[in-house]
């Protein structure tokens, strides 16, 4: 990540934009959220996983996550939900259920 934002810095400023840093509380606030639990407790709780039910099962939460996500998106941002939406959730969610629910390697 720290090569991704050099090269993004080095891009922006050979492209003449100034770079600033919002010194604002929810800026502030948001970077520490995602700093803090989007990634340290994200990752611990990831490694958690893979020690209890291995990585293979536990690969399977990137499926989830954008289901956990729409439904977080409805609740605070007002999503509105197509047809498409819901049978992705469906077809996502069925298919965690016929992976995982099977037998216990």
């Amino acid at each position: 990540m720290g090569y991704g934002a050099l090269a993004a810095l080095i891009a922006a400023l050979a492209m003449g934009w100034t770079y600033t840093i919002d010194l604002g509380a929810p800026y502030l606030l948001s970077l520490a959220y995602l700093a803090i639990l989007g990634s340290v407790v994200t990752f611990a709780g990831w490694l958690t996983l893979v020690g209890r039910i291995g990585v293979a099962r536990a690969s399977y939460v990137g499926v989830m996550a954008p289901v956990v996500a729409l439904f977080v998106s409805t609740a605070f941002e007002g999503f509105a939900w197509h047809w498409l939406t819901a049978a992705g959730v469906a077809v996502s969610i069925a298919g965690n259920v016929l992976v995982l629910g099977g037998r216990k390697d």
